[in-house]
């Protein structure tokens, strides 16, 4: 996976299980995922309803909340269920975003010639992230959190499960996971790159996430080019 490409996972949903409910309302679910040929546990907290894309291809922001770091050479080459990541630090879900990322410096919050423009960026910024996929990405614009970078995708990690890990890794470091739990934090239906979305084997599911996104992205699109507007007006006066 190319390093300065942010490409979220993708896996096939298998099974959906309450894990949470109460008179017929479901608060808490489990799921399980393949990736690949690896099976992976999921858990969702919104009591949203997933059994509309099991069988389907979807990505979704993973949060790692278990699991095993594998030390050994021999483990590493032995277990299949181990993922190899790369550490990245922390990182706040703009990177997802390249027009937000765009209007910021790098990745903090300078940039901004008055608190209108911030205010104005803040609002765009909480609406692209929480308009994503089914119901949003489940995080503050600014909220930083340890990120890794794999073959199959970005994973994010909990920053206080493995807190005492993190504290002795470097930037770049090869990590070595057997996630055995992942926080899911946003899902939606994956569709393949813009050359193979018109191709007939796309589901519908897909055909109305792709028109989804779309939608969401004009959207998007004059927002920024209006706020950028109205940026350069202030400045001008």
């Amino acid at each position: 996976m190319s390093e300065d490409k942010y490409i979220l996972p993708v896996l096939t949903i298998v099974e959906v299980i309450p894990t949470l409910s109460h008179e017929n309302n479901i608060y808490a679910s489990k799921l399980i995922a393949k990736i690949g040929n690896l099976e992976i546990q999921l858990y969702e907290t919104k009591g949203l309803d997933y059994n509309q894309f099991i069988g389907e291809e979807v990505e979704c922001l993973l949060e790692i909340t278990k699991g095993d770091i594998i030390y050994e050479e021999e483990d590493k080459k032995n277990k299949k269920e181990v993922i190899s990541f790369k550490y990245k630090w922390d990182r706040t879900p703009l990177i997802f975003f390249p027009k937000l990322m765009e209007m910021v410096s790098g990745e903090e919050r300078t940039g901004f010639y008055s608190k209108e423009e911030e205010d104005e960026f803040e609002e765009l910024a909480f609406n692209t992230i929480n308009n994503w996929g089914l119901d949003g990405l489940g995080l503050e614009y600014n909220k930083r959190k340890p990120m890794l970078h794999s073959e199959r995708g970005i994973f994010l990690l909990n920053e206080y499960e493995f807190e005492e890990a993190i504290d002795y890794w470097d930037l770049e470091e090869e990590i070595h996971i057997k996630i055995k739990e992942a926080y899911l934090r946003g899902i939606r239906p994956y569709v393949p790159q813009e050359e193979e979305a018109e191709k007939p084997q796309l589901t519908e599911a897909q055909k109305a996430e792709l028109e989804r996104r779309r939608a969401q992205q004009e959207l998007s699109r004059i927002a920024y080019e209006e706020m950028q507007e109205r940026i350069k007006q202030r400045r001008a006066s």
